[in-house]
């Protein structure tokens, strides 16, 4: 008993306290194992002597019995064979239970030798060896088998599921259906691998590739497909949806490996196929800590916050433990379904946040805000974004968009604030729109200013991002819930997406990569017909184009364009240390920056006074490749017939007005001397 109690002792005491309770079976497993060792001993001597055991050869058991039975429990305690969750016993599991057993094995062999004990047969320690591995083999697959059994549940008719990819995405969800009460049953096994097809997989068969997906999911009357392909391409998986539509046959995702939980499928994890499947977007790779030593500690602005953007880089930045986030924005709604997204979370962050609702127009309540809660980082999301709104009120789009940059950009200057990152659009390359040429003018404003402020200015450009608010996603959505049409501008027209989870991540890599004055291109990869877009999503709704769901197509509205660009012809682009991040660098002269101040307080005056031509007029100045609208050009003086002379007479504004080598000279000595210019509204 007090042998027992030593061993119980110094086996506990081996064990984490969460391995002890995970493993509550292991105490009557080492007891186990230890009367099988004594048994499988004995047998040995039993087959050794066909059942008749000689009188000498039975006082060579008992005498060498305490020996095998000592060097048996210290080989069992020393190989770490009971820290085991025998619920997921492995092949390595059983492979260090024969380690052992052959290392005891050994031991005795040594021992019983060097003790001098005659031995009429050496045979007997192979044979114990072989019976012991067989014997605590087997006693663990069985134990496996028993903590696996599911556990009854109520009787619920099964869904016969067709696995799509037999890998080991496929392999992990068939076993944990097999070993988990589900209202799933496998019946097959699709995969594109010759090689896989006819084999079996935990007893389910690998009928055949993708094209035999309706014949199969017939015959074995297969109510729903699950698709797990780790990493699938966007063609792939258009493939799949298109064959499953035919087969008239439900398909969700799988999640990826990377993305399981404990290694454990929940079936709540299963999704539909969403748009941003289709697009064929590279995993990211992503410099976590060196975004983390960047936000961590940190008091953090974040302008825009309820919008799309905004939303989602609060919650990504929360995720780094900033000290303090200051959320702003303009709509109360917004807001307040961040505030309640935080609140319904699975982990409530624990900083402070500040909810303020304000426009960043208001220079007095901005000052207000930087001078109380002394942000460090600043997010500039906020934006006007809707091109055809902004045609019929180019006045609020350049309040919006060229006054609050400049307002929160002086702000973030004149409280020495480290750095500050503003978000723009490829809708700024060779703008066909108002609001395309307002964050152009943004982007140059804030490129001049960085060369005479302390604060570290970097701008990241990038295309549209999927179910953005008001976004073509969400409206093609609604159309499709409401029974059609769907309304496309022109089947030619193109668009670059991105998710938005992708576009904030690449934006915080961009931030620590970035120097004063950078401006940043995301890799969109390739530009997605609206049509093929419309298409993909009524497909995924279950419904057939043209069919259940009608197209209509209308006209390009005021502003639009067929494609968009990401640099213009005026730009390069260079490589960073990221794939998915170019930096461009500017070939067009620029305003130096009190010329771009005096501009842009003229488009304050212009803009609050309603003088939407003079306006227009001086924004065509500082981004000549605007085209006049129709309505605009007899009031502007740019006739058709007049337009060429009139733009280049406009360039030729912009040339004298280039800063010159000595004032950006100048401009860096200030920058980095200690008579910094002061800047004043």
């Amino acid at each position: 008993k007090l042998l027992f109690r030593s061993v119980y002792a110094t086996i506990a005491g081996s064990l984490h306290p969460s391995q002890l309770k995970n493993a509550s079976c292991w105490p009557y497993l080492f007891y186990a194992d230890l009367l099988l060792a004594l048994s499988a001993y004995y047998l040995a001597y039993l087959l050794r002597f066909d059942s008749n055991i000689p009188a000498n050869e039975m006082k060579i058991f008992w005498r060498t019995l305490p020996i095998v039975f000592a060097l048996r429990l210290i080989g069992f305690i020393y190989s770490k064979l009971y820290r085991t969750y025998y619920k997921y016993l492995s092949l390595h599991d059983l492979i260090r239970m024969v380690m052992s057993c052959s290392a005891s094995s050994l031991a005795i062999v040594f021992v019983v030798f060097f003790a001098g004990q005659r031995m009429h047969s050496r045979s007997i320690f192979i044979i114990d060896w072989v019976l012991l591995v067989g014997l605590m083999g087997g006693l663990r697959i069985l134990l496996r088998l028993w903590l696996e059994k599911p556990e009854a549940t109520s009787y619920k008719p099964k869904t016969n599921v067709l696995i799509i990819g037999a890998g080991d995405l496929g392999e992990t969800l068939a076993r944990d259906f097999s070993k988990n009460a589900s209202n799933y049953q496998v019946v097959g096994f699709i995969d594109d691998n010759p090689a896989k097809i006819g084999t079996t997989i935990h007893g389910v068969r690998v009928h055949g590739n993708r094209q035999s997906i309706p014949i199969i999911a017939k015959t074995l009357r297969a109510d729903e497909a699950l698709i797990a392909i780790n990493n699938i391409s966007s063609e792939n998986m258009e493939s799949i949806l298109d064959v499953c539509q035919r087969a008239n046959l439900r398909h969700r995702v799988v999640p990826a490996m990377s993305d399981l939980v404990n290694g454990k499928i929940r079936l709540s994890h299963f999704r539909k196929v969403e748009v941003a499947d289709l697009l064929g977007r590279t995993p990211l790779k992503i410099d976590f800590s060196a975004i983390e030593k960047a936000v961590k500690n940190k008091r953090i602005l974040i302008t825009g916050a309820g919008g799309s953007i905004g939303s989602e880089l609060t919650r990504q930045v929360a995720g780094y433990q900033p000290e303090k986030l200051i959320l702003i924005d303009r709509s109360e709604n917004y807001l307040f379904e961040l505030q309640e997204d935080f609140k319904m979370g699975e982990a409530l962050p624990t900083m402070p946040i500040e909810y303020i609702i304000a426009d960043i127009t208001n220079a007095e309540k901005m000052e207000r805000i930087f001078r109380v809660e002394r942000p460090e980082l600043i997010f500039h999301t906020a934006a006007q974004k809707h091109v055809p709104l902004s045609e019929r009120n180019p006045d609020e789009a350049v309040i919006n968009n060229i006054i609050g940059t400049q307002t929160i950009a002086m702000i973030a200057d004149q409280h020495l604030c480290h750095s500050f990152i503003a978000i723009s659009t490829d809708k700024a390359v060779k703008p066909s729109s108002v609001m395309g040429a307002t964050k152009r003018v943004a982007e140059l404003y804030l490129k001049s200013f960085s060369e005479y402020s302390h604060t570290r200015f970097i701008i990241v450009r990038f295309g549209n991002v999927l179910n953005s608010h008001g976004s073509v996603v969400p409206l093609f959505m609604k159309q499709i819930e409401n029974g059609g049409p769907v309304r496309i501008t022109d089947p030619n027209m193109e668009r670059f997406f991105m998710s938005i989870p992708e576009a904030v991540n690449l934006v915080l890599q961009a931030m620590i990569m970035g120097r004063s004055g950078d401006i940043f291109i995301l890799n969109m990869g390739k530009s997605v017909k609206i049509e093929t877009l419309a298409l993909n999503m009524i497909k995924l709704a279950g419904l057939m184009p043209r069919v259940d769901i009608d197209i209509e197509y209308t006209q390009m509205r005021p502003g639009e364009k067929l494609s968009e660009e990401l640099v213009s012809n005026l730009e390069t682009t260079v490589p960073t240390a990221h794939n998915m991040i170019s930096k461009i660098i500017q070939t067009e002269p620029l305003l130096d920056y009190p010329e771009y101040q005096k501009q842009v307080n003229r488009l304050a005056r212009l803009a609050r006074g309603g003088r939407n031509a003079e306006l227009f007029n001086l924004i065509k100045l500082l981004v000549p490749e605007l085209p006049v609208p129709v309505e605009l050009q007899a009031t502007a003086g740019l006739s058709k017939g007049t337009g060429a002379s009139r733009n280049n007479s406009q360039t030729g504004k912009i040339k004298k007005m280039a800063v010159s080598a000595p004032t950006l000279a100048m401009a860096k000595k200030e920058k980095n001397g200690s008579t910094k210019r002061a800047i004043h509204f």
